[in-house]
């Protein structure tokens, strides 16, 4: 609804300065190395304000763009004019990451993937649910973190639940993973309580 009606580009500034607060709090008072992702929509990236907006944001809270995941659907990415590639380097340029969601559920194709400016994938979780029980499941998984490594970019697998699940994507060398096996979502203030998860393997 905000993006039919125009909303979006405003609304989505509002939170990326509520989470730049939140975000300075965190590596404030419990973890120096977190970093936020934030999902980014086709009409933010589309609007040229973007990157002179959200730096104006980070610099006055003085959070470093370095400890932000821009996340952009694999869809959006297929239907990406070269301006919005443009934007996306910039933001790049200036220290933002960048990641492709839900990678391998779009349409994009290997010749966009080749040339966008883009530091991680991220594994949609239909991918990883059947990886230990079907071997196309996991050979697929095993194609797109090499694919992957050869673009020079990492890989985060979605929807990790189980210790089999952990356990094979380590042997794949999955760079990152995130799911329930870790933790489920937890409000803001939860978060500054629980415990590390040391007791997990830490890729």
């Amino acid at each position: 609804m905000a993006e039919t009606n125009g909303l979006i580009y405003d609304i989505g500034i509002w939170v990326f300065e509520q989470v730049c607060i939140k975000l300075k709090q965190a590596l404030m008072e419990k973890d120096d190395h977190c970093y936020l992702s934030i999902n980014v929509s086709p009409q933010q990236l589309n609007n040229k304000k973007l990157m002179s907006d959200m730096l104006s944001i980070i610099d006055r809270v003085n959070v470093p763009p370095k400890r932000f995941l821009l996340e952009i659907t694999e869809s959006a990415i297929a239907e990406s004019t070269q301006d919005t590639i443009a934007i996306l380097a910039d933001l790049r340029n200036k220290g933002f990451r960048t990641a492709i969601d839900d990678f391998g559920t779009g349409y994009s194709s290997f010749s966009q993937l080749a040339q966008l400016p883009i530091d991680i994938l991220k594994i949609d979780k239909a991918f990883i649910d059947p990886i230990t029980e079907n071997p196309k499941s996991e050979f697929i998984v095993r194609f797109i973190i090499s694919m992957a490594r050869e673009l020079d970019m990492q890989v985060i697998a979605e929807g990790v639940e189980t210790e089999a699940h952990d356990n094979l994507l380590h042997e794949l060398r999955c760079d990152y993973v995130q799911g329930y096996f870790y933790s489920r979502p937890v409000p803001t203030e939860e978060y500054f309580t629980v415990a590390n998860f040391s007791d997990k393997r830490s890729y």
